[in-house]
């Protein structure tokens, strides 16, 4: 996907650093949307200051469900909303300021808050691109295939005997700076 940057001799930083919604249709195949799908950052702030923060955006009757930490943290903090997880703060232990994450359609609106909030360390972001159209899957599938040869990245398809489950490629390995995953649904 091309993202061009701001025209020259303007002051707008960027498109990419506005999120990731691309101003035109990428393919010929469109697009439903183009945003992240996981969200996760270390902020400088308080755990009742990201509560509340996370709240605003959970609708009318946010829920609050503390639990046992990980990642080296010492305690969780999960805001529901009508059963569903809208965020997770980690907070305690060695690691000094509290981590916050989201995933799914939730991941868009921790970003945006975070964002508008001040500085913060992103340690993970996913984006995910919807498409559709005939064939699309094999071609994308063909393309990786390319990437992995010319670059010397692996490269896994995951099939079900079942034709209704998907099939999904990965390029890469989750511990390598990039990492991309194709699904194609049942």
């Amino acid at each position: 996907m091309t993202v061009s940057a701001h025209a020259p001799g303007t002051a707008q930083p960027p498109l990419c650093n506005t999120g990731v919604h691309p101003p035109t249709h990428s393919t010929p195949y469109g697009y439903d949307r183009s945003q992240f799908d996981w969200y996760r950052a270390t902020v400088p702030a308080s755990v009742e200051l990201l509560t509340k923060a996370i709240a605003g955006i959970a609708g009318k009757y946010p829920q609050i469900v503390d639990g046992k930490g990980r990642f080296n943290y010492l305690r969780s903090r999960t805001i529901m909303s009508g059963g569903d997880r809208v965020a997770t703060i980690l907070h305690g232990g060695a690691n000094g300021n509290p981590n916050v994450e989201a995933s799914g359609e939730r991941a868009a609106a921790l970003a945006d808050l975070l964002r508008a909030g001040g500085p913060h360390r992103v340690t993970r972001c996913d984006v995910a691109v919807d498409l559709w159209g005939d064939g699309l899957y094999s071609q994308l599938h063909t393309l990786a295939d390319k990437i992995a040869g010319e670059h010397r990245i692996g490269l896994r398809e995951v099939t079900d005997r079942d034709p209704s489950k998907g099939n999904t490629t990965y390029l890469g390995s989750r511990k390598s700076t990039v990492f991309a995953r194709i699904y194609e649904k049942g």
